[in-house]
């Protein structure tokens, strides 16, 4: 019972490293474009992000996932990203979503 229990801990303490690291936003660059029309466009594409909601296959897709990496554990974690998914404004799904939308656009991410 114990061994479960510092299994769950070490997930979630990794899921926090996980979305801390990813909590900073992407840095896009496009040739000719000013500082001011690219925080325009990053600006429409967050409220394209935030409209955008995860669908069933998508959840369904994670949680098989979740289980075949990590069992159990994997599928609780799973779950409790693809509820943060539609709930935080910046998840990383709709971080995702920015990004997508961002390379639409003829924006190339700055490493």
């Amino acid at each position: 019972m114990h061994k479960a229990m510092k299994l769950a801990l070490a997930a979630a303490s990794m899921l926090v490293l996980l979305g801390t690291a990813a909590g900073e936003d992407t840095k896009f660059r496009k040739a000719g474009t000013s500082a001011a029309a690219q925080k325009g466009d990053s600006a429409q594409c967050w409220k394209i992000a935030q409209k955008t909601r995860m669908t069933d296959e998508q959840a369904t897709q994670n949680v098989v996932a979740g289980y075949l990496i990590g069992g159990i554990v994997g599928v609780m974690i799973a779950s409790s990203a693809n509820e943060e998914a539609n709930k935080d404004p910046k998840s990383q799904f709709r971080r995702q979503v920015h990004d997508e939308c961002m390379a639409k656009r003829g924006y190339k991410k700055v490493d």
